[in-house]
């Protein structure tokens, strides 16, 4: 009863109704990233700003939220300050929120293990989606290009042979990875940009694999979109 009337009250500040409210609460509940009374309406009115700022359903917006949470072991600070960079790069690129949002529950605990901190996920799935592919493309072209980078002793022949061709080398990338994870995904692009033209296709291929091509390629024609990804968060 105290819980279903917090949730009308709540209803009267957040412009979202008391029933998408609750699903919210549910999601948070079912995760079990939110216990008590107080955690679950905080998270509600966290979710429910996001749901709206995203222009996402209130489920939906719950179960990202959630899903953030679990998958990237953050705090709900760390959730807010991911859900204003995803709104952030979202208003300033050509990348949804919605999308990008996605894109973070698909692989963001991927790239987290790679180097990257769930913001700066954030700034290389807006730079992918920005190329036009859809959240899943680009959801599967960041875990390649963080996984080939961070390969290390794993790395194939071909990408072995293909780190070579750039001035790398596959063990030392992954240490730069862990260190500075943009600045080493900005020099293995400058490096594949320097590369002749009739090249790089192969090169991209190489490393990442045929399936990353169409989210991967463009930004070596619009480096300046990887950059402002990374300098807008």
């Amino acid at each position: 009863a105290e819980m279903g009337n917090d949730v009308l009250r709540l209803s009267t500040r957040i412009p979202m109704a008391a029933s998408g409210l609750s699903q919210i609460i549910a999601a948070a509940g079912q995760s079990g990233i939110a216990k008590t009374r107080t955690e679950l309406l905080q998270f509600a009115e966290d979710a429910a700003k996001m749901g709206v700022a995203f222009d996402i359903g209130a489920a939906e917006a719950g179960q990202m939220m959630a899903n953030w949470r679990s998958a990237m072991a953050l705090d709900q600070g760390q959730a807010i300050s991911l859900a204003n960079a995803v709104n952030h790069l979202s208003n300033n690129m050509n990348a949804n929120a919605g999308a990008l949002g996605e894109v973070l529950q698909r692989q963001g605990a991927v790239a987290k293990a790679a180097g990257l901190t769930e913001i700066q996920t954030a700034s290389l799935g807006a730079a992918l989606l920005s190329s036009g592919a859809g959240p899943e493309i680009s959801a599967t072209a960041l875990k390649n290009l963080v996984g080939a980078l961070t390969k290390g002793k794993a790395a194939t022949k071909a990408q072995r042979e293909a780190f070579a061709e750039l001035g790398f080398e596959a063990v030392d990338m992954a240490k730069m990875m862990q260190k500075d994870a943009p600045g080493a995904i900005k020099s293995v692009f400058a490096a594949l940009q320097a590369m002749p033209v009739e090249e790089q296709s192969a090169l991209i291929s190489q490393l990442f694999g045929e399936e990353s091509k169409g989210a991967i390629a463009p930004l070596l024609t619009n480096m300046a979109e990887l950059h402002k990804a990374f300098n807008l968060t």
